[in-house]
């Protein structure tokens, strides 16, 4: 009898020794599940964090582009107006150097002042060598440098 008991005993202390075993894998899974709850939530609010500057971000670099796309518009109507201009001053240039290559005989001055100042000659060479005026000769150097 006392064999049984001493058996019964022992099964029991086994199976108390089992379920020891058991609560403490229990306890440490549970201690894991919290660990990872903790993990999954500072994950959770390192995420919330980049997507808020990530939003944040995005609003930048969309008003950055409305103001880009503005200056474009702007440059775009300031190049029209610019090309407008060119051409006009194109047009009066030719019209000017056509004036000046159609004139009389008598008017060959002009027509050497502007051979010279094609070749380079300076204002001063224009006035002595042509007869203009300063502001003449200023202006036909002026109307070649711009061709070049």
């Amino acid at each position: 009898m006392n064999h049984m008991l001493i058996i019964f005993i022992s099964v029991d202390i086994v199976l108390l020794l089992v379920l020891l075993v058991q609560i403490k894998s229990t306890q440490t899974l549970k201690q894991r599940s919290l660990a990872q709850a903790k993990l999954i939530d500072t994950l959770n609010d390192t995420l919330e964090r980049q997507y808020y500057d990530l939003h944040e971000q995005l609003l930048q670099v969309q008003q950055q582009t409305t103001l880009a796309d503005q200056n474009i518009a702007e440059m775009k109507q300031n190049s029209a107006h610019v090309t407008e201009q060119y051409q006009y001053l194109q047009t009066e240039i030719q019209q000017l150097q056509q004036l000046l290559t159609s004139q009389q005989p008598a008017d060959k001055l002009y027509s050497r002042a502007l051979k010279l100042a094609a070749l380079g000659a300076s204002a001063e060479e224009l006035v002595q060598e042509c007869e203009l005026s300063t502001t003449e000769a200023e202006m036909l150097i002026a109307i070649h440098q711009r061709k070049k």
